[in-house]
């Protein structure tokens, strides 16, 4: 008469420590994934908001260009320019063409006026010193010294708290990852040619786009810079460099 025999404890006990070792290979994946995925996204992000940074100057220099007895430059109204201009209570220019035969109006302190440099000079926006242009020494971190920046989906932030949206409406609006972005740029002259050299008329310059995630503007504001230049997110997570010309 025969008898089935069923497995004993230590069978099993082996075959658990076999499974969950398969199990724990696997799932060790996953964070690797993971983390790749969210890399993925963060630098389409950046590629996306550095192409509208590009995209806004290139349009201002065509549309908005000044050049008078003291300074060439041009008026941006790119992402984040509106908010900076509503922190000081200032809004953005209505004239800024010499087309009715006035000279435009505008104000070159505000966050709006982007001061074109000429010669070795670079000027980084948006300036931390109104009345200061050109861009200071770089920090300890071999880093641009940025202490303010252009925010990315600022309007957006605001619409989240309208009353007038649902509570759905406002949730999803939060979700939106923009807010987390912000940005900077630097201009300067640009060389061409061997050996290099300024273009006649000065009218090609070097762009660097700077992408910041979840700047720490709150140190720069309370006077804290050096705890701001120390802090791992004032290194931009992307930078992007193109020509544009006058």
């Amino acid at each position: 008469m025969s008898r089935n025999k069923g497995f004993t404890i230590v069978e099993i006990l082996i075959a658990m420590v076999v499974l969950s070792l398969g199990l724990l290979g696997i799932l060790g994946v996953f964070p690797v994934g993971i983390k790749q995925t969210a890399k993925i996204v963060q630098d389409s992000n950046a590629a996306i908001i550095a192409e509208s940074v590009r995209n806004s100057i290139e349009m201002s220099l065509q549309s908005t260009r000044i050049e008078d007895d003291t300074d060439r430059g041009f008026v941006y109204l790119g992402e984040g320019v509106k908010a900076l201009l509503e922190e000081k209570g200032l809004s953005l220019p209505v004239d800024v063409t010499s087309l009715d035969g006035n000279p435009p109006s505008i104000n070159k302190t505000a966050d709006y006026w982007v001061k074109l440099p000429q010669g070795e000079k670079k000027y980084l926006y948006p300036r931390s010193n109104p009345a200061v242009f050109e861009m200071g020494d770089y920090t300890a971190n071999k880093l641009p010294p940025v202490k303010r920046v252009f925010p990315c989906g600022a309007n957006i932030t605001k619409q989240c708290y309208d009353s007038s949206l649902t509570r759905d409406e406002r949730e999803e609006a939060l979700k939106d990852p923009f807010p987390q972005y912000s940005y900077a740029f630097i201009i300067r002259e640009a060389k061409v040619g061997h050996p290099p050299a300024f273009m006649p008329g000065h009218s090609l310059y070097e762009l660097t786009i700077l992408i910041y995630r979840n700047f720490p503007l709150a140190a720069f504001k309370s006077g804290n810079d050096l705890a701001g230049f120390a802090n791992n997110r004032h290194q931009p997570i992307e930078t992007f460099k193109t020509l544009v010309s006058f």
